[in-house]
């Protein structure tokens, strides 16, 4: 991407997890088909992609895999 059409995707930081999801599973129908996100092109669908990769590891690694393990752990027991 040259700077002119360079996105700036740092409101997935503010996204709820269920809203990453969502938009993790839309973009990667869209890459997988070899197509793009309205109003973006193919690149820039996967430069969002990534971005919302990182992201959605980042909150996995910092908090997200332990809320799971507890709520595992409340569900079914140790």
């Amino acid at each position: 991407m040259n700077t002119d059409s360079q996105m700036n995707f740092d409101f997935v930081k503010s996204a709820s997890a269920a809203g990453l999801n969502h938009q993790w599973n839309l973009v990667s129908h869209y890459v997988l088909h070899k197509s793009n996100y309205p109003g973006m092109t193919v690149s820039e669908t996967i430069a969002f992609r990534d971005a919302l990769k990182v992201e959605l590891d980042d909150r996995w690694e910092n908090g997200d895999k332990q809320a799971f393990e507890e709520m595992i752990a409340r569900t079914f027991g140790r």
